[in-house]
């Protein structure tokens, strides 16, 4: 489900409903819970458990590089497009000079295998043998209380294969 309007819609509708996600348990993927979602749905989002693959509040030396520097560009935090967009330029770039600038497909594919780097979210890398890749999954359970806005979070492996 994407974020944006989308996301009081549900927490209005789970509220609607006589649903507390602090009594049920109420599982989602990140784009509920985005920043900006969050801002729109105020405390009917308290208890939602999401998974995520970024979190700008992640705690690396380069997360925080990251942010500060996003931060300093648009005046917001970056969100998973922004960390997408990030990796996806890096490995493009990686590639492209492993290549010597050849933008053939099956190159650039052969390239990437093998690859590894540390991204703003967390180490990521692409099996050679497999062409899978794998990053970091964050997973959030927004227990926040009327005085605290605080988050909890842990790191989870996520693979995906890139062909």
């Amino acid at each position: 489900m994407p974020g944006g309007s989308q996301s009081p819609a549900i927490a209005k509708a789970l509220a609607d409903r006589g649903i507390d996600p602090r009594k049920t348990k109420v599982m989602a993927q990140m784009e509920l819970t985005e920043e900006q979602a969050l801002k729109n749905m105020g405390d009917t989002a308290l208890g939602i458990v999401t998974s995520a693959h970024y979190d700008y509040n992640l705690g690396s030396r380069l997360n925080k590089e990251f942010v500060a520097a996003f931060n300093a560009a648009f005046k917001r935090n970056p969100d998973f497009f922004a960390v997408g967009g990030y990796d996806g330029m890096h490995l493009i770039y990686e590639t492209l000079k492993r290549t010597a600038a050849s933008t053939d497909g099956d190159a650039l594919i052969a390239a990437a295998k093998g690859m590894a780097w540390e991204s703003p979210r967390g180490p990521m890398s692409i099996d050679a043998a497999t062409a899978t890749w794998s990053r970091p999954s964050t997973c959030d359970g927004w227990k926040r209380s009327a005085a605290s806005s605080s988050t909890s979070s842990s790191t989870r492996s996520k693979t995906s294969r890139i062909r």
